[in-house]
């Protein structure tokens, strides 16, 4: 069985509550190394033919692993006292600065800058997606809600003096650079509602903007469908009569055309041709020419 030491020094930096536990995990290593050698030593010396006899230099050897195990613990106990110790002045440390600091806060009210994580918001805007610490010294400025800090005087003043021209410039530089507005939790993402009642708050005579959009006059808009609908299941459309024109109406010009009489007789009847100039229509000369092809009797 092999003798170890354990020795500990407590430290400002050491981990009060780990030490603590480790000293309390090498008693109960100690304290059972002990018993067994306690119990081997007991057998010997009781009992002669137990398996545990120990003669000579060997008994000796058991006995002073037996005292360094006991002088061990002993240590052991003194540091674990010890630590208890600077626990305890840590507690009541601990427990002072807590009252300060309750005392301190009665008496002064802390406010933080909750804007843009305390950034300048001058300097963001002028130079933009450019982050740089405000100088909470020169103290802050309350506007719209939120308290903000700033770089310098300079950029206080300028903010002062037009304030609404900054914020506008810092919601549309966040719009633009959409990783600004996850790193600052800036929400600048409007709804069409939203625009909507912006408007109508904007509207000198919409009194109420929860009454809806403002009324139209229906006289100036057609009407959606001023015909009864009608379906006929017997209605036909007839091409022919419907879109040609009606040649018996007498609505086309008369063309005149000459007609020569004698022209289908012989030789002889050539000498016989007395010329007639006739005006006929269309009408008429489609009967002269059935009469004309129709077969002699």
């Amino acid at each position: 069985m092999a003798v170890h030491s354990f020795t500990v020094r407590v430290s400002a930096k050491a981990d009060i509550g780990n030490l603590r536990q480790d000293l309390l995990k090498e008693v109960q290593t100690v304290t059972a190394d002990r018993k067994i050698l306690t119990d081997m030593v007991d057998s010997a010396m009781t009992d002669p033919s137990s398996e545990h006899k120990v003669k000579g230099e060997a008994f000796k050897d058991a006995l002073i692993m037996l005292h360094q195990y006991l002088t061990n613990l002993d240590l052991i106990k003194n540091e674990l006292a010890e630590t208890e110790v600077v626990i305890g002045r840590n507690q009541s440390e601990f427990a002072k600065k807590v009252k300060e600091l309750q005392d301190n806060c009665r008496n002064e009210r802390v406010i933080a800058a909750n804007v843009v994580f305390g950034c300048c918001v001058v300097t963001l805007v002028e130079y933009p997606g450019f982050l740089a610490a405000g100088n909470k010294s020169l103290g802050l400025i309350f506007y719209n809600g939120h308290y903000m800090c700033f770089r310098e005087a300079d950029a206080a003043e300028r903010f002062a003096q037009h304030p609404e021209k900054y914020m506008t410039d810092l919601l549309t530089i966040t719009r633009k650079r959409s990783v600004l507005e996850k790193l600052l939790g800036l929400v600048v993402t409007e709804t069409a509602e939203d625009n909507i009642e912006h408007l109508k708050r904007r509207i000198p005579y919409c009194e109420d903007s929860k009454k809806g959009a403002v009324k139209i006059d229906v006289a100036i808009q057609p009407e959606l469908h001023p015909v009864a609908s009608h379906w006929d299941s017997n209605y036909e459309w007839n091409v022919d009569q419907e879109v040609q024109t009606n040649k018996e109406s007498g609505t086309a010009a008369v063309k005149p055309l000459q007609y020569l009489a004698g022209l289908r007789g012989g030789p002889e009847a050539f000498n016989k041709i007395r010329f007639k100039q006739i005006g006929l229509s269309s009408d008429q000369l489609e009967e002269l020419a059935e009469l004309s092809a129709a077969p002699s009797i």
